[in-house]
């Protein structure tokens, strides 16, 4: 009989416990977008105890789900009583760090931790190195990377089907198009095109946001008021270049374009439009609609952390690619607040 893993959610934020018309539904048409979603449609995991601070967080996890798991408000208790096997955490994103290291001390199998990784370099270096220290396998929702209609299309321009990559642009809209909160989603997906090492950054804060200044002054991705919009051009070893843009100004918006040396592809969450530079032809143009039925992205991360924790898999590299995800960001507030200085990574 394959093993059921014992599931813990701390932090109880919709990300985290999904929407109240899902739970209610009977047949629940809704896709599967929270943690809670991919847990309970996975006949592998049982969800066994949740955790937040907030009295009212965990009132709306029984309001949308009912009685049937425990319920804490400190996540060092919830790790010390239950026998968990993989931990969800789904905190502000300024405390990933403390409860990463906690988790992973307890002794549980695998980690699924929500993006970014952490808000400053030390605290991302503590999570890789709490990683190392314990072997707890581990995963960042970086979540286009784990989506169907993502991954393809990146399978394709990996194989060459646009030849070699010179210039990507990525466009991020909508009034919660924060630099850190959601503009790490754009970055992550930005350095999932191009491989190669990024080496520096330029970039502008939007008008409103020109005294924001350098780092990370948030406060964990709740106010989108305490997080910048900017631009940022990204160099790379290669001599590629990425584009970065992120707009409150503007409705939801999260579409990539990438050029290469024989077409392009411009990526948006409901198509892959393609143009192909054929030989005696000239330019093709095709789309590639995404599949309406495809697996939502949250059950794919857990299909992989699960994979990661039975084939012993390495969970350093996407830790390390979360950190440069990082590192860009940090680096646009340092070039932003100095008049667009290139700043090196």
């Amino acid at each position: 009989m394959a093993q059921v893993y014992r599931v813990g959610i701390i932090g109880c934020s919709p990300m985290a416990i999904g929407s109240s018309a899902r739970a209610r539904s009977g047949n629940r048409p809704a896709p599967a977008h929270s943690h809670v979603d991919g847990y309970r449609d996975d006949p592998r995991t049982e969800i066994v105890s949740v955790c937040d601070l907030d009295p009212a967080a965990l009132d709306r996890y029984r309001e949308f789900w009912g009685d049937g798991v425990a319920t804490y408000s400190s996540s060092d208790e919830m790790l010390a009583r239950e026998d968990l096997d993989l931990v969800s955490i789904v905190t502000p994103d300024n405390r990933h760090h403390q409860i990463f290291a906690a988790a992973a001390d307890s002794g549980v199998q695998g980690i699924l931790c929500e993006k970014p990784i952490a808000t400053s370099l030390e605290d991302a270096q503590f999570i890789i190195d709490a990683t190392h220290r314990t072997r707890v396998k581990t995963l960042i929702n970086h979540s286009r990377r784990f989506d169907t209609r993502w991954r393809a299309p990146l399978a394709d321009v990996a194989s060459g089907a646009i030849g070699s990559i010179h210039h990507v642009i990525g466009m991020l809209g909508s009034p919660r198009a924060m630099l850190f909160r959601n503009g790490t989603h754009l970055v992550n997906t930005l350095l999932w095109f191009i491989q190669s090492e990024p080496i520096w950054v330029q970039a502008a804060f939007a008008d409103a946001d020109q005294h924001y200044g350098s780092g990370y002054h948030g406060d964990g991705g709740r106010n989108p008021d305490l997080e910048p919009a900017a631009v940022a051009i990204i160099g790379f070893a290669d001599g590629s270049r990425a584009v970065f843009n992120a707009n409150k100004q503007i409705p939801y918006t999260f579409e990539v374009n990438v050029y290469g040396s024989t077409g392009s592809l411009t990526m948006k969450s409901d198509a892959a439009d393609w143009t192909l530079q054929a030989e005696g032809i000239g330019r093709v143009h095709r789309t590639t609609p995404a599949a309406i039925d495809s697996k939502p992205a949250i059950s794919n991360v857990i299909d992989d952390l699960i994979e990661m924790v039975e084939t012993d898999g390495d969970p350093i590299p996407g830790l390390v690619s979360a950190r440069t995800s990082l590192a860009i960001l940090l680096a646009i507030t340092d070039s932003a607040s100095s008049n667009g200085l290139r700043v090196f990574l």
